[in-house]
């Protein structure tokens, strides 16, 4: 069961594509008519949340998109979590 209150969000693909998204925006990374030279997304190795299909192929949407020209996905080694 998936509670819809603050602060209980899903950690899913879809909720992890729309904060990359609000993060971006909110940066100001993510702009209309706007490319960008390089994304770096840093990723655990946490299955459920971050390394399924839709979170991976996200990220290559954005370079299609010409969001970015280029992405850099760096898995963290697993036992070694690190906020950057």
């Amino acid at each position: 069961h998936t509670s819809t209150r603050e602060g209980h969000g899903g950690k899913g693909g879809n909720n992890v594509a729309s904060l990359i998204i609000k993060t971006l925006k909110h940066l100001g990374l993510l702009r209309e008519n706007k490319t960008g030279l390089s994304l770096t997304l840093v990723i655990n190795n946490c299955g459920g949340q971050n390394k399924n299909q839709m979170v991976l192929r996200f990220g290559l949407f954005l370079v299609e998109c010409g969001h970015f020209k280029a992405l850099v996905m760096s898995f963290l080694v697993r036992g070694h979590k690190k906020i950057l």
